[in-house]
């Protein structure tokens, strides 16, 4: 999300281990220079680990109200609280906090998150630390992510214990070996010591994954600042989380190597799937929570997001739907809007459970494959100003749908 550091956030003020999910310890809020550390004492016993290279997220765009669908009525899954795997053992989610804003914040965001998704089976440990203003584009020897450089505002004290933290808290896992765990702390260290603006989610193996979050700092001084309103900083925290929920990203399945290869055969090109559900989750749970995006008068998530699939089309055209989250969002809300997939499948996380996007929902599949071709020709129609769009609406009344010519297939 390289783009999210135009928003802002604040004054770094404590550093504090949040644990959430079924009951919720918080510790001592240290000094703002002192080690906190991850007990490397795994408080259950954790589920049996596979060993692996990481299979990481990192996110895009940014920009939500199904009526017809009842696409928000969630109610039925957020009283299913911190949902137990199959093995019986419940997954944990940690937060470390170098930012100012509350504890509380993160800690009920992540919760409510939580509570939707069905058999979740890992271990997280979100980190978000705030940065300053932009620098520069990274180098291509600099780091293997896509993340911007912007002012360094943690002390170096603050990152020897940022990475004490991790290393201990990947301890906990026989799955991720000693090699690994240096090769992933090596790449940290290089984001905290130069301001990297990371937004990734790191598949360190099946039951563990890492959430890495740049904040923009906020000082109080409204020259300087332009600080991540919370609709932003809820949407950027839970898209995240969605990725940590997603249980085919693990190499074993080989689920991604296969939809890769099926992208690069396709004569539509493709689209990401993985990244468009967790585009959708944030969307529709972040308008259950806010109902502006404070600049924006649209309201609801099924406008927000038709909003910025039609600017981002307008912008990229059919090269939208290969590289944008959003615009990938869009082809799954187009597909609910078809009847070919369930909004449901989406919010619980089950869609991510079995490779459906390589066998149900694969690129050659009848479904997809309509709703790329519809998408690839009146994208291609709106970029050349022939009068065809995807989206109808605009932002005086805040209404977008999408054309009705393209609902059904």
């Amino acid at each position: 999300m390289n783009n999210k550091l135009s928003a802002v956030t604040a004054v770094l003020l404590c550093l504090t281990l949040i644990t959430c999910g079924g009951k919720t310890a918080t510790t001592p809020t240290p000094m703002v220079n002192s080690a906190l550390e991850l007990s490397e004492a795994n408080p259950e016993p954790a589920p049996p680990q596979e060993s692996t290279r990481p299979n990481n997220q990192n996110t895009g765009d940014a920009g939500h109200d199904h009526a017809d669908h009842d696409h928000e009525s969630d109610d039925h899954a957020e009283n299913q609280h911190g949902k137990i795997a199959s093995s019986g053992y419940k997954p944990k989610t940690e937060l470390i906090n170098l930012t100012d804003r509350k504890d509380e914040d993160y800690q009920d965001w992540t919760a409510q998150a939580e509570s939707l998704i069905v058999d979740r089976q890992s271990d997280i440990l979100t980190v978000v630390y705030p940065v300053g203003k932009f620098v520069r584009e990274a180098r291509d020897d600099e780091w293997t992510m896509p993340f911007n450089v912007h002012e360094r505002i943690i002390t170096q004290d603050q990152v020897e214990s940022l990475l004490s933290q991790i290393e201990n808290w990947m301890k906990r896992y026989p799955c991720i070996d000693k090699e690994l765990r240096q090769e992933e702390l090596t790449e940290y260290r290089k984001y905290f010591e130069k301001g990297g603006d990371t937004s990734t989610q790191r598949t360190l193996c099946k039951n563990a994954r890492l959430l890495l979050m740049a904040m923009p700092r906020f000082t109080g001084n409204s020259s300087e600042d332009e600080r991540m309103p919370d609709w932003d900083a809820h949407y950027f925290l839970v898209h995240e989380l969605y990725h940590a929920f997603q249980q085919d990203l693990f190499p074993p399945e080989d689920c991604q190597e296969k939809v890769e290869r099926a992208i690069d055969e396709s004569p539509h090109g493709g689209f990401n799937m993985v990244e468009g559900g967790a585009d959708y989750f944030a969307y529709f749970l972040t308008a259950k929570n806010f109902s502006t995006r404070g600049i924006s008068s649209i309201k609801g998530a099924k406008n927000n997001l038709l909003h910025d699939v039609q600017r981002t089309y307008r912008e990229e055209g059919t090269d939208s739907i290969r590289g944008s989250a959003t615009a990938a969002a869009g082809l799954l809300l187009l597909l609910i809007e078809r009847g070919e997939l369930k909004h449901e499948t989406i919010m619980d996380g089950s869609l991510f459970h079995d490779c459906a996007r390589n066998t149900t929902y694969a690129l050659d599949s009848p479904a997809v494959s309509s709703a790329l071709n519809t998408w690839n020709e009146w994208a291609k129609d709106a970029n050349a100003n022939n009068g065809r769009e995807l989206v109808k609406g605009n932002s005086d009344d805040g209404i977008f749908k999408f054309n009705p010519s393209i609902e059904t297939n």
